[in-house]
């Protein structure tokens, strides 16, 4: 959780005055995660946060962990009993997601992308993708 939190705010905190900007690459970095990675991000229609193969098998395996935390975490000001149930499962399930995603492309040596909104800021698609040669720099 702590990686897309700090990736959201980062790209929160880079968002230009117009939001049709062309594609602009900015550097980021997460300041909580062992070694900060130096995350591309570029506007479009999205605001799009891409992270190299080196960083996809760095950050993997901590996505993972914190997608097992993050139900508690998330779900514990709601009321106890079924809303509770279903915010748990429901966050389960999308964290999964995202971090199997990371899981897989780090088998296969891919980038990853996250796609977010501008306003409200939400992660709206993640993917795995070949990035050919490109190992820990941009």
């Amino acid at each position: 959780m702590r990686i897309l939190t700090a990736t959201l705010l980062a790209a929160a905190l880079v968002v230009p005055a117009g939001a049709a900007a062309p594609v602009q690459p900015v550097a980021a970095s997460v300041p909580s995660a062992p070694a900060a990675p130096e995350v591309k991000v570029e506007f479009g229609w999205f605001v799009y946060l891409k992270f190299t193969k080196d960083e996809v098998r760095t950050f993997a395996p901590l996505l993972k962990a914190e997608s097992k935390a993050a139900p508690a975490l998330i779900c514990k000001r709601v009321p106890p009993g079924k809303a509770r149930d279903f915010c748990a499962k429901g966050v389960k399930k999308y964290m999964g997601k995202v971090a199997d995603t990371w899981r897989k492309a780090a088998e296969k040596n891919q980038c990853v992308e996250h796609k977010y909104l501008y306003a409200p800021v939400t992660l709206v698609s993640w993917k795995a993708y070949d990035c050919g040669g490109r190992g820990g720099s941009w």
